[in-house]
């Protein structure tokens, strides 16, 4: 039987190999010339990405922008955008079900909900005037720093 601790290690370090990978120069992927198995590996995302953000704690952007760019070939830029959209569902129905356990706190929702619009504008503006090997690197460090929280949290678990 594996520990959540162990879980939790295994995933951060999954993280670190990811970041590594996205660093790289050559790090977008070629997509798919099959329609079909597109849709399948992109459905398999999607549940992949809910899982680790149900086990985990984390956003599923920190699966969705790594696996399109290295498994679909998107540019960062549009990975981001297009996790972003993704995410709509996913915060939608995911709210509805914390709401039903009493773990959603609206005031504090609604108020980070208005500051990180404003953020996400200018973020959104930073994206499309820098180059897409820099954000591939900045994303880089996002997942290294996400694998040592989880890890730290773990550790004081």
């Amino acid at each position: 039987r594996v520990s959540s601790r162990q879980l939790t290690y295994g995933f951060a370090g999954f993280l670190v190999l990811v970041a590594v990978r996205m660093a790289l120069p050559d790090a977008a992927g070629s997509g798919f010339d099959n329609v079909g198995l597109e849709l399948a590996v992109v459905v398999a995302t999607g549940l992949i990405a809910g899982a680790i953000a149900g086990l985990f704690g984390v956003g599923g952007g920190i699966v969705f922008v790594p696996a399109l760019i290295l498994i679909f070939g998107l540019k960062q830029d549009i990975a981001t955008g297009t996790s972003l959209l993704a995410m709509i569902p996913v915060s939608i129905l995911g709210t509805w079900r914390q709401r039903s356990s009493g773990l959603v706190h609206f005031r504090d929702a609604l108020i980070i909900g208005l500051a990180s619009t404003f953020t996400a504008v200018g973020g959104a503006f930073i994206v499309e005037h820098t180059r897409d090997g820099v954000l591939r690197v900045l994303f880089s460090v996002l997942l290294v720093a996400t694998a040592i929280q989880l890890t730290v949290r773990a550790r004081r678990a």
